[in-house]
């Protein structure tokens, strides 16, 4: 009897969520209307995202080159991917955190599944990622870079690894803040933190004789192999190796939690 629940339990959730990725262009449509509503009525519209990115990249590299006397010629390249990297870490799993109680009014009245939701706070994020990167596309060319077809192959395959991992971490953060509101607060104080300790405005080699500091953060291996990828440099596949270890920590404890509680998150909000 208990078998046989279990395998009721475990079909309907795959059918869940077979259902949700049929109908992924309809998550595309509300990501896409959605993005545009936040910047209606005004007169650059989604061009925001790029010029806000592009003001605080360009601060930075002013106050390091400055102040700091950094004059490496390819640090803005390296800035700037690592900005626009994190701020789409940032952005989501800050959306993620409130996004089941946010939609709230949508899962109560409407047959709308908490993957959904996600899949189009994700989309909203990869478009917004995608508007970002016009500004790492001008600096290629700027510095020279070579795009050549394997360069390009090889950075695409490791930002889907990028952006599956952070996905699955946004995902098992939103089910869990459902539940624990007091993850929020912690989520946005822990990526203020976290931007500092990474080298996205630094390098590891500041960290004289304490390069293992860094060793042990798990998003700086997530980062660097994708920054390495776009600035043509030769990748750690101890980066690669932890990064996809990650992915696989954070898919199944995310399928293992959805899978437990999905039909009673609905009650939790």
């Amino acid at each position: 009897m208990q078998k046989n629940t279990l395998k009721s339990q475990l079909n309907d959730f795959l059918y869940s969520w077979l259902y949700d990725l049929k109908n992924l262009k309809i998550d595309i449509i509300f990501a896409t209307n959605e993005l545009k509503l936040k910047f209606s009525r005004t007169e650059l519209g989604i061009w925001w995202v790029l010029f806000q990115t592009t003001i605080w990249t360009l601060s930075l590299y002013l106050i390091f080159n400055n102040f700091f006397g950094n004059n490496d010629p390819h640090f803005l390249l390296y800035l700037s991917t690592g900005i626009i990297l994190f701020f789409f870490l940032e952005q989501f799993l800050s959306e993620s955190s409130q996004l089941i109680f946010i939609n709230r009014p949508i899962l109560l009245n409407l047959p709308v599944s908490i993957f959904s939701i996600f899949i189009r706070c994700f989309l909203k994020n990869v478009m917004t990622f995608l508007i970002n990167f016009i500004l790492i596309f001008f600096l290629l060319i700027l510095f020279g870079e070579n795009l050549n077809l394997f360069n390009i192959f090889r950075s695409v395959i490791l930002l889907l690894l990028y952006f599956f991992t952070i996905f699955f971490i946004g995902f098992s953060v939103g089910i869990i803040s459902a539940r624990y509101r007091d993850l929020v607060p912690i989520i946005s104080v822990s990526l203020r933190i976290l931007f500092i300790i990474t080298p996205i405005f630094w390098k590891k080699n500041f960290l004289i004789n304490r390069e293992y500091l860094v060793d042990f953060n798990p998003y700086f291996h997530m980062l660097e192999m994708v920054r390495a990828s776009f600035l043509n440099r030769s990748i750690d596949m101890i980066n690669v190796y932890i990064s996809l270890g990650t992915l696989l920590f954070f898919f199944l404890f995310s399928m293992v939690i959805y899978f437990n509680f999905y039909k009673k998150i609905k009650l939790w909000i």
